[in-house]
């Protein structure tokens, strides 16, 4: 009778001790599962402010070279425009417009409030991407609308 006694008092300690470890753990699992995406939560807000830093970064050097290469060709077609010289204004932009960015130039003349010239690439147009012949008109292909325009 006492072995039963004893056997009904452990196994009722067993039981409670079991429930405390059960309740343990399952407190352990849920604390870890919110630290677990605290942290997640953490590195991906530091890996989002890292790519908008780097991306401001890039828009800046990308606003700076577009600037740079905007004074360049104003500074190029100066004299062409000064003496009229619209062949050689042709051949500096032709020049000019080797670079991947150039996708088209379009010189107005202020004092005649009119188009001196416009040049712009013309193969690939439909694929999104301009590269390779350059071609001269009066009016822009609508397909360039889409493109950023700097105006010097």
């Amino acid at each position: 009778m006492t072995h039963s006694i004893i056997y009904k008092i452990l196994f009722g300690l067993f039981t409670v001790i079991i429930c405390i470890f059960s309740v343990s753990g399952y407190l352990f699992v849920q604390n870890d599962k919110e630290l677990i995406a605290d942290i997640r939560e953490y590195n991906l807000n530091s890996a989002m402010e890292a790519l908008d830093a780097r991306l401001e970064t890039s828009l800046q050097d990308s606003q700076r070279r577009m600037q740079d290469t905007t004074n360049m060709i104003s500074k190029n077609s100066s004299l062409f425009l000064l003496n009229y010289d619209t062949e050689g204004l042709k051949e500096s932009l032709a020049f000019d417009m080797e670079r991947q960015e150039i996708k088209a130039i379009k010189i107005w003349d202020a004092n005649v409030d009119q188009l001196f010239l416009l040049a712009y690439k013309i193969d690939g147009l439909n694929d999104g991407e301009v590269d390779g012949k350059i071609a001269f008109g009066e009016e822009l292909p609508s397909t360039f609308a889409n493109f950023t325009q700097l105006k010097k």
